[in-house]
Parts: structure tokens; sequence; C-alpha cells
């Protein structure tokens, strides 16, 4: 875990509709944020905090998710990947909006185009945060033990998610293969969209 350079075209799920300032679900779907449901918010909260039994209301469990896992705090594993995708689209959304004036209307339709594939990135990307989140316990630091301590439960806790040796811990071998080809087919169609798009904007655009 650590920082990850902000920029206007990562997006993080919601656990607060006021994180950006709407008031409902769908306003944040429009926005191209996906609101996490109240039931993924209970498994989260219960993953992330496994010793608190006595928090039962949702609310309040979006409150504490919210200020731990601030969007401007915290990566998570893929997010370079996601970043630099929507980093790539961004770039050739200038172009299309740099053609030649006769081809102003192909570049506008190109750039429409880019924009859906933003938005399915970020799409992937905050389904990847809520999945984490959801599977395993991110690391924190607490500060009312001794610093000793602390730096040996954190590093305890990564080794857990990295390479679990309990049984109970470990994913079947058929289940990785499954994840693996559902990851792979995921980046592979990814990429066949923006190879298209891309072919498409140096055709018609004679860039």
């Amino acid at each position: 875990m650590g920082n990850i350079e902000q920029t206007p075209q990562v997006k993080a799920p919601l656990f607060l509709l006021e994180t950006i300032d709407v008031k409902t679900k769908k306003e944040a779907e429009k926005k191209g944020y996906i609101y996490i449901e109240d039931i993924d918010i209970k498994d989260i909260y219960r993953k992330q905090y496994p010793n608190d039994t006595k928090t039962k209301d949702v609310n309040k469990m979006r409150k504490i998710l919210n200020k731990e896992f601030s969007r401007h705090r915290i990566y998570f594993d893929g997010d370079f990947g996601y970043k630099n995708q929507l980093d790539e689209l961004e770039h050739w959304k200038n172009v299309a909006l740099g053609v030649r004036e006769e081809d102003k209307e192909k570049g506008r339709e190109i750039y429409i185009d880019l924009v859906k594939q933003q938005k399915e990135v970020n799409i992937q990307r905050q389904k990847n945060v809520i999945n984490i989140l959801k599977t395993q316990r991110i690391p924190r630091a607490n500060y009312d033990e001794d610093l000793v301590k602390q730096r040996n439960d954190v590093l305890k806790e990564e080794l857990k998610n990295s390479e679990p040796r309990n049984p109970s811990l470990k994913i079947s071998e058929p289940e990785v293969q499954n994840n693996n080809l559902i990851k792979n087919n995921s980046h592979q169609n990814n990429n066949n969209n923006l190879e298209n798009i891309l072919k498409n904007l140096k055709e018609r655009v004679g860039k």
C-alpha cells in the first residue's frame, strides 16, 4: 500500500455519496462511479475490522471505511496498470480534439469512443478495489501500540496476503487458473478495444 499520483481520470468506488457531492446512486453512476452496496459494505467492514463485532449500523461502517480508505491516500494492486490505460486514452482524446478542421466530425466520434473506454476502465478499477477490500485485510498501523510490534504486525499481514501458508488460506489451483483466465480475457478485450480505436483514429484522421 502507499501513495499514488491522483489524476482526474482515476476514480474510486464510493463509500459515501457526498464524497462527490451527489445524492443518489444513479447520479454517481452517471459520473462514472460505483456506489458500494450495503451488502458489500458489511463484507468489507467485517474483513477489515474482524475484531469489531458491535458495529451493526451500515452508515457508521461507511463513514469508518471512507475515512480509512480515502482515495487520496491509498492505491491497490493493479492500480498503476489502470492508471496507465487511462492516461493513454486521455492522450488520444487530446489527439482526437486536435485534428484538422475537415476531420473535426470524425475526431469527435472517436473522442466519444475514447470517453466510453475510459469509463469502462474506471469501472473495472473500482470493481477490483471492492473485490480486494472484501477478500484481503489491508495492513494498517496501530499508533497506540509499540512501533516495533506495529511494524511486525503489518509485515505479517502483508506476508499472509501475498503467500498464504495456512491451508485454509490457500486458493485451489483450478480457482487460480479461472481467476487468471478471467483477468487475461478482460485485459485482452481492453487491449483489443484500445488497439481498434487507435487504429481507427490513425486511419480516419490521417495521423
